[in-house]
């Protein structure tokens, strides 16, 4: 009698191991493609309640699309607002209803206004300010520009995430 309950003990944890790595895995896992996941060859469990084993579990290719699919950006914004890649780390824009332009990135903030094509803004990071200027492309998926430093001008480029 000992014996089953033992094994209906590893039965269980077995189960729930399989479960956590099904739900957790990714597409690095040790299964080879074609490979069943372990969700079809696995036994009820002992109340005999397999729905609440396979309860979410799915097949790679069965999962919701926002999980399959790698994020686009479209190819033509109206606007510099989003998350840019720069030269300075990462920075997120967003443009306010009266049109001011604000910037975050790792070492600071920018705050300007756009005039077309072009960021004129003023640039604040702790003991260092100063001002700057990008010009984005036209469908603004990037930009070139610069910052000024005590007289010194650095290239600040980025590109839309």
């Amino acid at each position: 009698m000992r014996r089953s309950k033992v094994c209906a003990v590893l039965m269980i944890l077995a189960m729930t191991a399989l479960t956590v790595v099904s739900c957790g895995e990714d597409s690095g896992g040790s299964r080879s493609p074609g490979e069943p996941s372990g969700s079809e060859d696995r036994s009820s469990p002992v109340d005999g309640d397999s729905a609440a084993v396979d309860e979410g579990v799915s097949e790679e290719g069965d999962r919701p699309e926002e999980q399959n699919e790698t994020p686009t950006t479209s190819s033509v914004s109206s606007g510099p607002e989003g998350e840019w890649n720069t030269t300075m780390g990462r920075m997120t824009i967003e443009v306010d209803a009266g049109g001011t332009v604000t910037g975050l990135y790792p070492l600071g903030t920018i705050e300007g206004v756009i005039d077309g094509n072009t960021l004129d803004f003023v640039f604040d990071e702790g003991t260092l300010t100063g001002t700057g200027s990008f010009g984005f492309s036209d469908d603004f998926s990037s930009f070139s520009g610069v910052q000024v430093i005590e007289g010194a001008e650095l290239v600040w480029e980025g590109s839309r995430i």
